[in-house]
């Protein structure tokens, strides 16, 4: 039987419940706005819109403050989308992108102040305990660092090593483009970190002055691609600054076919050269082997941007012809099937190198697929 007790206790233990919920509201709606941001605790709020570039630059830093910010009781931490929600932006007099204001314990447009700091997660904790009159209420965890700090003392030896393609940022700390890279920097090396052929690195360029005139570096940030060559042939960068820009960059002069967050792609792992010889295989169900063969052998000993791991995806097409041509497509069907069922081993033992693996595979694999079956696995 249940008693009072019991019951008044579960009533309590919902209200505490209740009371310490999550207070990071990512996706704020006016219809919930006054709810909560209803002026019994103060709150940071991020007027947004989706197509704006630095309210993209800033989403990954405005999150793990978010995050940190989860249980906290004494703030909150919210975004709006203005571009949805315009009638909000109207009303608290947002003009621009992003802008952020600080809200009182009192909702009004005279109660609340804009941020004009520096859009990181650290310096929007720091205005919020600024606010507060405390500190170390919001405390942001530590992040793994994949980006490598260069100094006088390594900067030769890793970024001049014939054997390492190096991805190299010349930055100043005070510098507010340097600042708003640093996120999308980090995400480019943690896609990488696994490999033995690319490093990306970074060089405090206006403590290091020797270094930046040596590479010519007269504004921040400055990013140059060292390629792993005897020669160094120093290659400006001069893309996008998105994480997906340089993953594809690096992609492009190294061989690799990743996609941002380490995994290959089915776009990059493809060769876009032997489409073409790989169509008419399939065409001819694979009658045609011997001719395909020497097709694809061509490509693979004239093509330049053939290096790396996309060499080794090349070779690979050579064996799934040879299997396709001893067993029709029936093969390609049963491998796909496979691999798709290992790929879904919910138990850990798959490594990430052996995902990425079974991964290119496939990639390649269902591009023997006819028509009328590709559709099945898509």
């Amino acid at each position: 039987m249940v008693t009072k007790e019991v019951l008044l206790a579960l009533g309590l233990l919902f209200l505490v419940c209740t009371c310490s919920k999550a207070l990071y509201y990512p996706d704020l709606d006016e219809k919930e706005f006054d709810r909560v941001i209803d002026g019994s605790k103060p709150a940071l709020v991020e007027f947004y819109a989706p197509w704006c570039g630095h309210c993209k630059n800033l989403a990954p830093e405005y999150e793990r403050l978010g995050e940190a910010a989860k249980n906290v009781k004494d703030v909150i931490v919210a975004q709006v989308d203005a571009d949805k929600h315009s009638n909000l932006a109207k009303r608290f007099g947002v003009q621009g992108f992003p802008t952020i204001k600080w809200f009182h314990k009192k909702v009004d447009k005279a109660s609340s102040e804009d941020f004009s700091g520096s859009r990181t997660a650290e310096s929007l904790a720091d205005f919020i305990h600024q606010k507060l009159g405390r500190t170390n209420i919001i405390r942001l965890p530590k992040e793994e660092v994949h980006v490598v700090e260069l100094s006088p003392e390594n900067f030769d030896r890793i970024v001049l090593d014939p054997t390492k393609n190096v991805l190299v940022e010349f930055y100043a700390p005070w510098c507010g483009h340097c600042k708003a890279l640093k996120p999308h920097y980090e995400k480019v090396a943690r896609t990488f970190k696994d490999s033995s052929e690319v490093i990306i690195a970074a060089l405090d360029a206006d403590a290091n002055r020797d270094i930046a005139q040596r590479f010519g570096i007269s504004g921040f940030p400055t990013i140059k691609f060292f390629p792993a060559t005897e020669k160094k042939d120093v290659v400006e960068y001069d893309s996008g600054r998105s994480a997906a820009d340089f993953v594809r960059f690096i992609n492009k002069h190294v061989g690799t076919d990743l996609d941002v967050g380490g995994m290959p792609s089915a776009d990059a792992s493809r060769i876009k050269a032997l489409e073409t010889p790989v169509r008419e295989f399939v065409k001819a169900k694979g009658r045609n082997f011997a001719k395909a063969k020497q097709a694809v052998e061509e490509v693979i000993s004239r093509d330049p941007s053939l290096k790396g791991q996309l060499k080794r995806n090349a070779k690979y097409y050579l064996k799934v012809m040879e299997k396709y041509a001893q067993n029709g497509e029936e093969y390609i069907v049963k491998e796909v099937q496979r691999l798709e069922n290992m790929l879904k081993n919910e138990d850990g033992n798959i490594t990430d190198s052996k995902r990425a693996n079974f991964l290119r595979r496939l990639h390649i694999l269902k591009s023997f697929l006819s028509n009328d079956i590709e559709e099945t696995y898509s």
